[in-house]
């Protein structure tokens, strides 16, 4: 297992799993979630100083990965996160948050916000070990 800062080489695979990670969400947690455009949409990202790329490489194959920005001075966001159904379980979700917090706190963040759907308990329960707290909510009716 190897972790690292994500690169050019990488795109085309984290395209995939951002793919996968809408089809996820669509599936077990919101099916009115649109894919919008994903080809490409890490590409200029990774060119960004206030954005940060970590992924999870296992056999040359990246697995998982998580996004983060340090839009404002005080400010942090964990855009994505997400690992492959088969490699869950292995902690890669916790080092990709570690290296994710730390990397925003090197940047002096003060607080750090992630959005997660409200019945996805597995990664509430992993931003919750980080110290994360319920902070604000979002209600929606089906018409």
């Amino acid at each position: 297992m190897n972790f690292r800062s994500a690169e050019e080489k990488d795109l085309s695979e984290l395209d995939n799993l951002l793919m996968r990670l809408v089809e996820d969400e669509k599936i077990n947690y919101d099916k009115y979630l649109e894919h919008g455009i994903i080809n490409n949409h890490y590409e200029r990202i990774l060119k960004m100083n206030c954005c940060q790329i970590f992924v999870c490489e296992i056999n040359n194959r990246v697995v998982g990965y998580i996004y983060c920005e340090a839009f404002h001075k005080n400010k942090g966001v964990i855009v994505n996160l997400f690992v492959e159904k088969k490699y869950r379980g292995l902690k890669i979700g916790t080092t990709l948050m570690r290296l994710a917090t730390n990397w925003l706190k090197e940047r002096g963040v003060k607080i750090i916000e992630v959005n997660v759907l409200a019945n996805n308990t597995s990664a509430k329960k992993l931003y919750n070990s980080f110290g994360f707290d319920d902070f604000k909510e979002t209600l929606r009716v089906e018409v």
